[in-house]
């Protein structure tokens, strides 16, 4: 891991496809991992477990991204398998991932572009038009390209019309979803995060970026962990000079600016400090982490390189766990189709990530027949309506911890105004908590 990113002349005499003829780790990255996947592959055959897909999608992709990552930048694939967040985002149908492989392929095409004369046209060419796809598909995308398009500004060795080439490909991305972002923010204007308010929890999660969870990013020993070996690993890189880093300041300030400008948005009030808005910065965070460990005297790199394992270990099985992988939806629909009557009406918790999965249990399944109608808890007027016309209402809702106690008082004043009772609690936990309450009319008026 850390050989990739030290600068060293034989680079240059390597045989093609290596970053350095002594990078062990990269040789037997792909292999092990292989290995691993085909092994758990074959251990899972014939179950339901996520694990199958997964494993046949890292079998199938890892030789190209082996073969992309070394044709356009010649790094190795090492550092960014020990994010978390990266790898649940790659197994996601969300733009963020083809964000993260649009901006290295930009940042990796323009500093080679920059670095050596041949094919220095072409390069540039592709690291230009991948920062303009980059804006558009996220406006996050501005937070690299912005230390990226200064670099390109200040290389004396690129032409000058090269360098106005590069920036006005950036601008021109910029400008062309400007109007995009003016009307959403005339909607959203503190963000559309569902919890991103500037508080500690949130604070240590998005320095510790590369080291989330698939969801939310529980404040726990892992997760400072996570924070301790990037906040070291970027001391690392500007205090220590013991070894020769290409591009040392553009790699700490790929990692760095889409943190900092998080943190800068929240205090204007803008509630977006979420790893959603960081994980950009993920892949040179992951890259800063390998260059530290090379740049550290021997006990030094050791010590931050079993850090970043272990914490990435800690993650990746929790990536793959049941606590991390899905919010407890199916359970409280196997319950409720057990135990439904025509007529019942359900209240959900109005949150995206759960109430997709009950609003396809309901409507895209054979488990509950006749099909619920719901309507959000977030949703005031329509509850009225809903209170006064129904007489078994199931609520599903995410109390502060998974025991029947606390999902009743989540919804206990709920029930005291519309002088509902609880006539079965449940509770699930998962990656969330949710508790799962039949209630009936009071008829006892207390």
């Amino acid at each position: 891991m850390s050989a990739t990113t030290v600068s060293r002349s034989r680079v240059s005499e390597s045989p093609h496809g290596w970053s350095d003829a002594r990078s062990i780790a990269g040789r037997l990255a792909l292999p092990a991992i292989l290995l691993v996947a085909a092994a758990n592959f074959f251990w899972q055959l014939g179950s339901s477990s996520y694990f199958i897909d997964e494993a046949f999608s890292v079998m199938h992709s890892l030789p190209g991204f082996h073969t992309l990552f070394h044709q356009v930048a010649h790094t190795e694939t090492t550092p960014y398998a020990i994010s978390p967040l990266i790898q649940s985002y790659a197994q996601e149908t969300r733009v963020y991932i083809f964000l993260i492989l649009a901006l290295v392929i930009s940042v990796g095409a323009t500093v080679r572009a920059g670095q050596r004369p041949e094919r220095r046209t072409a390069l540039l060419t592709v690291g230009a038009v991948s920062a303009f796809l980059s804006m558009w598909l996220h406006y996050t995308a501005i937070s690299v390209l912005l230390p990226l398009a200064v670099w390109v500004g200040t290389r004396p060795q690129l032409s000058r019309r090269a360098r106005v080439a590069f920036i006005a490909a950036c601008l021109l991305g910029v400008g062309t979803v400007m109007p995009l972002l003016l009307e959403q923010y005339s909607i959203f204007p503190n963000g559309g995060a569902i919890d991103g308010q500037i508080n500690w929890n949130h604070a240590i999660s998005v320095i510790g970026t590369p080291f989330g969870y698939r969801l939310g990013t529980p404040i726990d020993g892992e997760t400072v962990g996570g924070a301790l070996v990037v906040l070291f690993a970027i001391a690392a890189l500007l205090l220590w000079r013991r070894r020769p880093i290409a591009e040392r300041g553009l790699l700490v300030s790929l990692g760095v600016v889409g943190i900092v400008g998080i943190f800068i948005l929240d205090f204007t009030g803008k509630n977006i400090m979420i790893t959603r808005y960081t994980v950009i910065t993920a892949p040179f965070l992951a890259t800063a982490i390998a260059a530290a460990c090379a740049q550290l005297p021997r006990i030094g790199g050791v010590a931050l390189a079993a850090g970043a394992v272990a914490v990435s270990a800690a993650g990746l099985v929790n990536n793959h766990s049941r606590s991390g992988f899905w919010p407890p939806v199916k359970e409280p629909m196997e319950y409720v189709a057990a135990h439904e009557r025509p007529g019942d009406y359900m209240l959900d918790p109005g949150v995206p990530i759960i109430d997709t999965p009950i609003f396809y249990y309901v409507t895209h399944t054979r488990l509950i027949r006749p099909k619920l109608q719901l309507v959000g808890l977030d949703n005031p007027p329509r509850l009225d309506e809903v209170f006064r016309r129904y007489k078994r209402i199931w609520i599903i809702d995410k109390p502060p911890k998974a025991t029947p106690a606390a999902a009743l008082g989540s919804v206990s004043r709920l029930l005291r105004r519309y002088h509902f009772r609880a006539i079965s609690i449940r509770a699930y936990s998962t990656t969330l908590d949710l508790g799962l309450l039949l209630t009936v009319p009071d008829k006892s008026g207390t």
